[in-house]
């Protein structure tokens, strides 16, 4: 059986053939049940079999969300073409990165990043496959830092990567309180910020809810914006207060449009 460390380490069809003829040869290697966060394996570009297996995960996700929640989006102009950058949604449903994921363009998908908690979304040796495939590394929520340091390198090495400001699922869909990490990613890399708002997905999967239902989703992205427009803003006694309601402003103004 392969590894966390081992899919960490795929980029190719031939690295696949490799491990997997090692571990019939030596199973006991590679096969610990701690998950690894090694950074090096789960950021490295994925090679031409886990980055097909991404884009027919694409079209699918994409297909459905169009069909069963008819999905409709706006400002993807307003995407950078180039460069890092934040994106910042707010969030209310499990289906919120399925929705933005159906929403942002196909050439994004080298370059964007997502965290995924450590115990919900790498618990098998399936699911942390599908995680590399989409470009999904490990977070643990007790060690915040290590998080933070992950983002700060997929920005440092031009990527970008999305983070929810507020840090979980609203309770009733309302866009609630955003944590201070998300101004702290923005005060170490210094990148510009895309405000994100979704609607729907509450309505379609709210926390409480196991099956979905069939509820019209939008996703509009808004204009990137620097930190220090945030700062400006922003309301709040530290840069820290005025940067994260400066962004939260520009989320909930996105909720008008």
């Amino acid at each position: 059986m392969l590894s966390e460390t081992d899919i960490g380490a795929v980029a190719s069809i031939r690295d696949l053939l490799r491990i997997a003829a090692e571990r019939r040869a030596h199973p006991q290697a590679g096969g610990g049940t701690t998950i690894a966060l090694d950074l090096d394996r789960w950021l490295a570009p994925t090679g031409p079999l886990l980055t097909a297996a991404g884009a027919a995960l694409f079209m699918l996700n994409r297909s459905v969300m169009r069909t069963a929640f008819r999905l409709r989006v706006s400002g993807l102009e307003r995407l950078p073409r180039a460069g890092p950058f934040v994106i910042t949604p707010n969030h209310a449903s499990d289906l919120d990165p399925l929705a933005l994921a159906a929403a942002r363009p196909f050439a994004l998908q080298r370059r964007l990043h997502w965290a995924g908690d450590i115990v919900r979304l790498f618990h098998s040796v399936p699911s942390r496959l599908f995680c590399r495939i989409v470009h999904l590394f490990p977070v643990d929520e007790t060690h915040p830092a290590a998080a933070m340091a992950a983002a700060s390198r997929v920005l440092a090495q031009g990527g970008t990567q999305v983070w929810f400001p507020e840090g979980w699922r609203s309770p009733d869909g309302q866009c609630g309180r955003f944590m201070p990490g998300i101004a702290q990613l923005l005060l170490r890399t210094y990148v510009p910020a895309v405000p994100v708002w979704i609607a729907g997905t509450f309505e379609a999967l709210p926390r409480n809810r196991r099956v979905p239902r069939l509820h019209q989703v939008t996703v509009v992205f808004g204009d990137p914006v620097a930190l220090d427009v945030l700062r400006d803003e922003g309301a709040g006694q530290t840069d820290l207060e005025r940067i994260t309601d400066g962004l939260r402003r520009r989320v909930m103004a996105l909720s008008q449009t």
